[in-house]
């Protein structure tokens, strides 16, 4: 029962409970159980704490990959099990090592883990109480944890100490730590003014689109879905009292390559005189595939763009990485922008503040998520950026939680989730730079340096104090206790939040959108309208595919009669460049059949079979390539040795020109 319990404290300190103070005392149940039952294994107690912590956390990781939500557990619950023998196991030789040793123990777990971008804090279950977070201003979420470890190795000292004296000495003895955690909080709070630094009003956009709708999921009117939505935003924005200088979209809004040809973009800034910050998928004429956030000015001029750097791992694999993290310089305040995932990691908000950001934008696509917690998990990570960097935070959401953080961390206005909804606010940017943006690098040098002293310490403590006479021995009831209350807590989460996102979804999102999980799993499309039955005919279809899932929708319906399969006209490559090219594309054919096998191919591109027809490649690996096959009228997904050996080598590739904006 102490592992649920430590487990339970964990889960009331986070969103959506957010039970305040709770998550400060997570740990000492299980601490306190193994010094009263000194025979007792800690590496079980720590493997089922972090199996339940864990599982419950990234539940809403499944939605992504199932193999990353297994692994995240994996690596989740090593890192506890290790925190959890440590300290008990220090305790026994040197209580006083311990204090010290312990919470660094953690500091190189954690700093392990986000050096292989697994986003693992502790720090979440400070949240509830927002003065707990200000010592962030200084040392960052890791000073948090480490703070938070040693806490609890204290109180569990002074358990120890106290255990048997009387309740009027134990209760003001175990109180006193937390007295002082706060009047030392409340002392190193900045008094800054909140509303120093230039004013900018921005209006932030939260969608309810479906999450692979950017990504080109081949669906009737996807483009044209887009097309209306970002219309009716913008002019929804453009009707307001107050006037906007940033209007900033979450991910979703704009399709895949929709930059390859910009006038959607740039007609829309023009046309209602208005700065834009825009998340979309990108791809360089060399190929190569961004996830890109791009500044558009108000006369429609493509300003600058700033990709990720730090990707999902085993997820984005075929995303490329930018080099570095600057700011959008030529607009009002100079944001800084994060993508999804960064915002769940320190240095990229930091590197931001250090080269002159004035407040921090993170767009994003949390409704991949679904019905969990991540969401919110998500948007709890964004108050610790805003503390880190004294600036303030801005969060547009697909799917939500759209949210307006000030440099202390407090939400000062969000969007609830799982629907539509524009937040226009005048907010001030700023160029202080706090102590840990100063010295980040010198703060980060230091816990490194505190990490290798603290393993090589315990090796050395474990290599003196033999250990090999500890008990091994298994406790059946409390893993079959621990695994029912993961059960349980998972079925919470997804009933609670189910709930709330069906309700919305009945309210205000596009139908499909609450059963998004099977647009997730489905490899196979059919397009009955784009059937082909000769070699000639598979080329329009081809090429007619594909530039209906990656062109320019408002000028589709002038291009596609001339592909029409109704005619058994001969089109060659000089005509397809000719029409492709008021697309922005050229046109090269490559011929693979004489090169020695090591080829990257871009995507998408035309490939010619053996058979005479003439398919497109959507995606390319090494195990699977998914293509959109004519003669069938389908997309299909096979191995790619199979698509290999039907292959001629022949590819005619779609690059686009060189636009000022590509790295």
């Amino acid at each position: 029962m102490h592992v649920i319990l430590s487990a339970l404290l964990f889960i009331f300190a986070l969103p959506p409970i957010s039970m305040p103070v709770v998550g400060c005392f997570f740990l000492l149940p299980v601490f306190i159980h193994h010094i009263n039952n000194k025979n007792s294994a800690t590496w079980v107690s720590g493997m089922l704490l972090g199996i339940i912590i864990s599982g419950y956390i990234f539940f809403g990781t499944w939605t992504y990959d199932i193999t990353v939500y297994l692994l995240v557990i994996l690596l989740t619950t090593i890192s506890i099990t290790l925190l959890v023998s440590s300290v008990i196991f220090l305790i026994k030789i040197n209580k006083i090592l311990a204090v010290f040793v312990a919470p660094c123990i953690w500091l190189a777990i954690e700093i392990t883990l986000h050096s292989i971008h697994i986003p693992s804090t502790l720090s979440l279950v400070l949240m509830p109480m927002n003065i707990l977070l200000m010592p962030a201003e200084f040392g960052g979420q890791y000073l948090l944890a480490v703070l938070l470890i040693v806490f609890q190795v204290i109180y569990l000292i002074t358990y120890i100490k106290v255990k048997e004296c009387s309740l009027y000495v134990f209760v003001p003895v175990t109180v006193a730590p937390v007295l002082i955690i706060f009047l030392m909080t409340f002392i190193i709070v900045p008094t800054t003014n909140e509303n120093a630094g230039d004013p900018v009003t921005v209006s932030i956009v939260q969608s309810n689109i479906h999450p692979l709708t950017t990504l080109g999921m081949p669906s009737d009117g996807n483009i044209e879905m887009l097309y209306k939505t970002r219309l009716k935003f913008i002019k929804a924005v453009s009707r307001q009292k107050i006037k906007s200088d940033i209007i900033i979209w979450p991910e979703v809004n704009f399709s895949k390559y929709e930059f390859r040809n910009n006038d959607n973009i740039s007609n829309l800034a023009d046309q209602y005189k208005i700065d834009m910050l825009v998340a979309s998928p990108d791809i360089d004429p060399s190929g190569h595939s961004y996830s890109s956030v791009f500044a558009v000015s108000s006369n429609g001029d493509i300003l600058s763009r700033r990709s990720k750097k730090l990707l999902i791992p085993f997820i984005e694999n075929d995303i490329s990485r930018d080099i570095i993290w600057k700011p959008h310089y030529f607009l009002p305040g100079r944001p800084g922008t994060l993508v999804c995932f960064e915002s769940a990691f320190p240095a990229p908000a930091v590197t931001l503040a250090a080269t002159g950001a004035g407040f921090i934008v993170i767009m994003t696509n949390d409704a991949y998520a679904g019905p969990s917690i991540l969401p919110l998990l998500h948007l709890q990570l964004a108050r610790l950026r805003a503390i880190e960097t004294g600036k303030t935070v801005l969060r547009a959401a697909n799917g939500g939680t759209s949210a307006i953080i000030d440099k202390r961390g407090r939400i000062i206005e969000k969007l609830p989730l799982f629907s539509e909804g524009i937040i226009t606010r005048t907010i001030h940017a700023n160029y202080y730079r706090t102590f840990y943006v100063r010295y980040f690098e010198t703060i980060a040098a230091t816990y490194k340096m505190l990490s290798v002293i603290s393993l090589l310490i315990i090796l050395i403590v474990i290599t003196v104090n033999k250990i090999s006479h500890l008990q091994r021995t298994i406790q059946f009831k409390t893993i079959g206790y621990s695994f029912i209350s993961i059960v349980v807590l998972l079925l919470f989460q997804y009933l609670f939040m189910k709930n709330m996102y069906t309700t919305a979804t009945d309210k205000s999102l596009p139908s499909g959108f609450i059963n998004f999980q099977n647009g997730l799993i489905n490899t196979h499309y059919k397009y009955t309208s784009l059937k082909a039955s000769s070699e000639t005919g598979s080329l329009i279809s081809a090429i007619t595919f594909l530039l209906r899932d990656y062109g320019n929708n408002i000028n589709i319906r002038n291009i596609l009669p001339y592909f029409s399969r109704i005619t058994d006209a001969d089109v060659d490559l000089a005509t397809i460049a000719n029409i492709a090219n008021q697309y922005n594309y050229s046109i090269k054919t490559i011929d693979y059949s004489t090169d020695d096998g090591n080829f990257i191919i871009a995507t998408p591109c035309l490939a010619l079979l053996d058979n005479g027809e003439t398919v497109v490649i959507r995606d390319f690996t090494d195990s699977r390539t998914t293509i959109f096959s004519p003669y069938s009228g389908t997309e299909l997904s096979l191995k790619t040795a199979s698509f290999i050996k039907k292959w001629t080598g022949r590819t005619v590739v779609l690059i686009t020109k060189h636009r000022h904006w590509d790295p």
